[in-house]
């Protein structure tokens, strides 16, 4: 009796052990196993949804930057003509030594439009990237002779410093058919080439961007098409703007009748 009563006791000492070794092995392999690899993949899951919900860095003031940029052209103000420029465009330029070789190309050409009055500034975003937008420009300017009517545009880009001009830059070239100077007839094509297939925007005067449809790549580039909307009689520009490692508006004027 006294063996079987010990037997008894060792027995039931087994059955609390395997029940003790069960539950830990049960929470392991079925919920606990489940549980430790749901806390370890949602802190990731957490992490990458903050990371993608974080705004871009985007323009805040295009016009204002644009206009901030003209005016120091116009009036000689190196430094700050030269802090408003991207980081890109400083590099194409060579520096403050290559801005003072430009300098009377730059009165002629972008200081004119900071020096003519009631020049209007449209801004326009782009599809992508995100931190760029194009600023039309469109007024009497006098370049080289009285004011005339006319029609360009600065791209202005987001850096971590702020909003900045990015001019200056060949990203591809591009040639249209018609010429620039020619006439637009209401429903012909704008034929676009461009030396490089980057993504090709086009602006027709200060309307917003819109993406011309790719005909052909070949040995050449890449030719796109875009059919310009009903134009009033007058002056009217096609811009063209490439972007890739960063921005280049193209701009070519033509005229309704």
């Amino acid at each position: 009796m006294k063996i079987r009563t010990n037997r008894h006791v060792v027995l039931a000492a087994l059955v609390v052990i395997a029940t003790l070794v069960a539950a830990c092995g049960g929470g392991k392999h079925d919920g606990g196993s489940d549980a430790a690899s749901t806390t370890t993949s949602t802190a990731p899951r957490a992490s990458t949804s903050t990371t993608s919900t974080t705004p871009a860095r985007a323009v805040t003031d295009a016009a204002g930057a644009a206009k901030r940029w003209l005016t120091a052209v116009a009036k000689g103000d190196d430094q700050t003509a030269l802090a408003l420029l991207s980081p890109r465009s400083l590099a194409k330029i060579g520096g403050a030594g290559g801005w003072q070789k430009m300098k009377i190309e730059l009165s002629e050409g972008w200081g004119a439009w900071g020096r003519a009055d009631g020049v209007e500034m449209t801004a326009r975003a782009l599809l992508f990237p995100k931190d760029v937008m194009i600023v039309v420009l469109h007024g009497n300017v006098s370049q080289e002779g009285p004011p005339r009517e006319s029609w360009n545009a600065l791209p202005v880009v987001a850096t971590d410093s702020g909003d900045r001009v990015e001019a200056f830059l060949d990203v591809a070239t591009v040639t249209v058919d018609p010429k620039e100077g020619g006439e637009l007839v209401d429903g012909d094509e704008v034929k676009i080439t461009t030396s490089t297939s980057n993504d090709v925007y086009v602006l027709v005067d200060d309307q917003p961007a819109v993406m011309p449809e790719l005909r052909d790549v070949d040995a050449s580039g890449a030719h796109w098409g875009l059919v310009p909307p009903a134009l009033p009689p007058g002056l009217h520009a096609v811009t063209v703007v490439l972007t890739g490692d960063g921005v280049q508006a193209t701009r070519f004027e033509y005229t309704v009748h």
